[in-house]
């Protein structure tokens, strides 16, 4: 298959997304189709995918597991019919049929030398870090640069949420190294195109093929401000905003902290704001839309760093909590209203909502 552009995507921009059915993967793929770009996920990301669906299984059988146990050793019980659920099939299986289905191809892993490799890493050149690591990265890189070897006159379209390795700077363009082996090997460096969202690669193939931007539609906005609850729709995915908040910390956290925040959930009369819609190919809607909900939020820091900032952090809201000296430990935090970009997918026919994704969540101190 030839096409103008070809997308790359790591395993980076999937977030957990083991049937490929988020909201943005799906506006991706729609507008990807609409312009006839071929979206692809090398082997090494497909195998680190699969690694994470593994390990994520592992980890909630063994909490299954363990609940089990405990409920067990509790009298008034009745167990006996409790199971901890089977694999049905090996997810490497169920991911390459979704993956046909989706109309993705995978790209195999390139053929380099090791020995390319590790000078590679010997001369910190990136994706290489400074403490030696981007190997999985660097093989990704290298089928980009195999897929532009095999296939003549392409655009490549690399998504990666991961811009310390792969970008110049926190929003890009493409690292300079990189720029340089695209020279080297006699492409030109507007051959491969970065974006560190699904979104923003979605918006950036619309402004390439002439394709209409993401305009709210009235009917649709109104008719799920109507049918959606979002308190209980975002409290369903607390765990998701929960691991944005820790992906987006900096958002949140001020002062020299040590651990990530927490929030401790209390989402009441959230404010919702819906952004943008598309209407997707099978009639559902792609929805971008901002909550903002007031909250608590909590996270540590060294006491001592907390006494050295104490007046600017009171100013911003946040309070000590505990301390423990003997340690140089604070546990801190504040009220905060939060404000959540997020997606999902709604059904226009039975109002049902799927593929929720939680984007960035940043703070907004109350006074």
């Amino acid at each position: 298959m030839s096409s103008a552009a070809y997308v790359v995507l790591d395993t980076s921009v999937l977030h957990n997304d083991y049937t490929l059915d988020k909201a943005p993967i799906r506006e991706l793929l729609n507008v990807a189709a609409l312009c006839s770009a071929v979206v692809t996920l090398p082997r090494i990301a497909f195998d680190e995918h699969v690694r994470h669906y593994e390990e994520d299984s592992n980890e909630y059988r063994r909490q299954i597991k363990k609940a089990l146990e405990g409920l067990n050793h509790l009298p008034l019980q009745d167990n006996a019919t409790a199971q901890i659920p089977e694999v049905t099939k090996p997810y490497s299986e169920f991911l390459q049929d979704v993956v046909g289905e989706r109309n993705a191809e995978i790209l195999d892993y390139p053929q380099v030398d090791h020995k390319f490799v590790l000078q590679r890493d010997f001369e910190r050149r990136k994706p290489f870090g400074e403490k030696g690591k981007g190997y999985r990265d660097t093989l990704i890189w290298e089928t980009i640069l195999e897929l532009l070897h095999r296939i003549e006159s392409i655009e490549v379209i690399f998504i990666t949420s991961n811009h310390k390795d792969f970008a110049e700077s926190g929003s890009g363009p493409l690292h300079r190294h990189l720029i340089k082996d695209l020279i080297e090997r006699g492409y030109g460096e507007e051959c491969v195109h970065l974006e560190l969202s699904l979104k923003s690669a979605s918006n950036y193939l619309r402004i390439k093929f002439g394709l209409a931007a993401l305009t709210t539609m009235p009917d649709v906005e109104q008719q799920i401000k109507d049918n959606v609850n979002f308190d209980d729709f975002l409290t369903a995915h607390k765990k998701e905003i929960e691991e944005c908040i820790n992906r987006n910390s900096e958002n949140i956290i001020i002062g020299d902290s040590a651990q990530d925040a927490s929030l401790y959930w209390n989402v009441e009369d959230c404010e919702v704001e819906i952004d943008t819609t598309e209407v997707l190919d099978d009639g559902e809607v792609v929805v971008y839309a901002r909550a903002e909900f007031e909250n608590e939020v909590q996270y540590g820091m060294f006491l001592s760093s907390f006494y050295a900032e104490s007046d600017s952090l009171e100013q911003a809201g946040v309070s000590l909590y505990n301390a423990d000296e003997d340690i140089d430990w604070a546990d801190v935090g504040g009220t905060m209203v939060l404000s959540l970009e997020f997606s999902f997918v709604y059904n226009p026919t039975s109002h049902e909502v799927s593929g929720f994704e939680a984007l960035e969540v940043r703070r907004t101190y109350l006074d």
